[in-house]
């Protein structure tokens, strides 16, 4: 056995990972197309609004002045309310009380165990032993916060930084599981 890690996930481990896993993913990406919408369409609106009835005075200034208004302004006021409301920690706050709501989050009652040998690795947790080829693991994430093995796009075998004794033997394990799963 190469290496072996036993732990619990804290709820603030599991909280950063989630926010790793929404910025690598694009949910950061989708609230920006959602903000550049609004405000294209928003501005769009208002602009017809007011050069429909003014069309007989219509001008260069009259459209730098409708630009700056209504496209402009509301682009600056709709970007300060998404990064109060709806930045990555209040999106992850949202989707975790959610999926406690129903039910979905028991990782932090589990102990877990993870073992990394030559050619498998294998993960425990008190119900489950599951034996994988490292050519399963589709993408590494290194993360501030821990090494986030995902299986596919919304599993991820969760390796928080509490896991390891030290730095040395976190960026050894990368390098480790990088080269066991490059392609």
């Amino acid at each position: 056995m190469l290496y072996k890690f036993d732990y619990t996930i804290s709820d603030a481990e599991y909280f950063e990972f989630s926010k790793f896993h929404y910025n690598s993913t694009g949910g950061k990406k989708k609230m920006a197309d959602v903000y550049q919408g609004l405000v294209l369409i928003a501005g769009s609106l208002v602009s017809l609004l007011v050069l429909l009835p003014n069309y007989e005075d219509f001008d260069i200034w009259m459209i730098i002045r409708i630009i700056a208004i209504f496209i402009v302004l509301p682009a600056i006021i709709l970007k300060i309310y998404f990064a109060f409301f709806f930045n990555a920690d209040s999106v992850v706050k949202k989707i975790i009380e959610k999926q406690k709501k129903e039910g979905q989050l028991d990782f932090s009652k589990k102990q877990l165990r993870v073992e990394f040998e030559d050619e498998y690795f294998y993960s425990f947790d008190d119900e489950v032993e599951h034996k994988s080829k490292y050519s399963k693991i589709c993408t590494v994430g290194d993360g501030i916060d821990g090494v986030y093995l995902y299986a596919n796009k919304t599993m991820a075998y969760i390796i928080p930084n509490s896991a390891f004794e030290n730095k040395e033997q976190r960026d050894e394990f990368v390098a480790f599981i990088k080269a066991k799963t490059a392609r």
